[in-house]
């Protein structure tokens, strides 16, 4: 409680005695927190993003629009005579519906966003990524009433707490969340029974195709099958690995400026308190109390700092961030922001350790002169 009452009183005299620099130091650590916290949603999820979960650059969709009517059982013939061998074994077969916004009540969709579509996987084995829940039908949900569904955890709903969701008039029960906004997923043979016929069928790889002859033997694959539909290949304006590189070097450029930033910006405030050490000491304050105000003192700052930062970001985000993103599904977690606090306070206890040994060196110089 002493501790407490003494860091309380240091940055009130802060306030009153550098209050320019003091509000500077504040901001200054507050843009470095949200730059870190952008850098670190652009390189850690980003890369995930991109190098995961890149569903345009690995799927060959097949446009059904111009078909009069789905012929499932070329669909299963198609999917029974797979020739393709190795990484290209095993896709995902991926029915994909369009749904309009008015169907979509239990959600709001964001102006920048179309709806979701309705997905189902023909072995309902999608491969997400996990938030919140399950990802992956078992036998028990597939046959319950109402039947499951999967939300993407960029799809906000109007009532967060709710675990049902209606799309038009069928119910299903919110079993999990998985990282991304395209589409919500419910089982295949749900969707066979409720939609039947699709307007895409999505095969989807695990990684994307760089051989031009083989992408296009797959595409003669698939027009055999469906030789009225419109083959859509894989998008080719994925990030090259030469400027990724140069994208995450940027990155840590900015990590660098932060970093040096926040350690000029403690030290000049460490200047600062020399002199209130130096009272401190003169009113009987031992030497590791002082250091203990000092080390209080940092942690105090630095979570202050970054909850403010944090605030700012979430807040901010869809407005501003969201649109600074360098590739699309990046969404902060409880998780990320607690990690970037914990973070934060961690550099900022690493940048005073220094100012310990500075503590201990002036006591010493000072116990000589005496």
């Amino acid at each position: 409680m002493k501790l407490l009452i003494l860091v309380q009183s240091r940055i009130k005299q802060h306030i009153e005695n550098n209050r320019a620099a003091f509000i500077f130091y504040l901001l200054a650590s507050i843009a470095c927190s949200i730059i870190l916290l952008y850098v670190y949603g652009n390189t850690i999820p980003a890369l995930k993003a991109v190098t995961g979960n890149n569903m345009f650059y690995r799927s060959y969709q097949i446009s059904l629009h111009n078909t009069a009517e789905v012929d499932l059982e070329s669909f299963n013939q198609m999917v029974a005579d797979w020739p393709f061998q190795g990484e290209l074994s095993d896709p995902e077969f991926i029915f994909q519906k369009k749904i309009s916004e008015e169907d979509y009540s239990d959600a709001i969709v964001q102006v920048d966003y179309r709806p979701p579509y309705l997905e189902a996987e023909y072995s309902d084995d999608l491969h997400l990524y996990p938030v919140k829940g399950d990802v992956q039908f078992n036998k028990e949900q597939i046959s319950s009433a109402p039947p499951p569904i999967i939300l993407p955890n960029m799809l906000k709903l109007k009532d967060p707490s709710t675990t049902s969701f209606h799309i038009g008039t069928n119910q299903y029960e919110i079993i999990g969340f998985y990282s991304g906004f395209f589409s919500v997923i419910i089982p295949y043979e749900i969707f066979l029974e409720q939609y039947s016929e699709p307007d895409f069928i999505s095969v989807r790889f695990p990684s994307s195709i760089e051989n031009a002859a083989k992408s296009s033997e797959i595409m003669s694959y698939l027009q055999k099958y469906f030789p009225a539909a419109f083959i859509h290949p894989p998008y080719s304006n994925k990030i090259h690995p030469i400027e990724m590189t140069l994208i995450v070097m940027s990155l840590g450029i900015l990590y660098a400026l932060a970093l040096s930033s926040i350690s000029y910006l403690s030290k000049y405030i460490f200047e600062k308190n020399r002199k209130t050490n130096t009272i401190y000491r003169m009113t009987g304050c031992s030497n590791k109390m002082l250091i203990a105000i000092g080390f209080a003192e940092t942690v105090v700052l630095a979570l202050g700092c970054t909850m403010v930062s944090i605030g700012l970001h979430s807040i901010l985000y869809r407005s501003i961030f969201l649109k600074l993103n360098l590739t699309e599904g990046i969404d902060y977690r409880f998780t990320d922001y607690l990690l970037m606090a914990v973070i934060m306070v961690l550099v900022a206890v690493i940048l005073y350790l220094p100012k310990i040994r500075q503590i201990t060196k002036e006591t010493i110089q000072q116990n000589r002169a005496k």
